[in-house]
């Protein structure tokens, strides 16, 4: 059922990077900035969508 949602997760997080920024990056203590920036999260989408494609592929008999 979690290989259904991970192209939705993956589509999220290539869609809106800077909510994700906003919300789940570590926060530095010297500076306030986060850690993680846009760039980070939308390497995460694609490798979201490159692990559920496989998935969806090694599940669909």
């Amino acid at each position: 059922m979690y290989v259904l949602f991970m192209p939705l997760v993956a589509a999220a997080l290539l869609i809106y990077p800077e909510y994700f920024v906003d919300r789940f990056s570590p926060i530095s203590s010297l500076t306030g900035d986060p850690l993680l920036g846009v760039g980070v999260w939308r390497f995460f989408g694609y490798f979201v969508l490159l692990i559920s494609w496989g998935l969806i592929e090694l599940f669909r008999q």
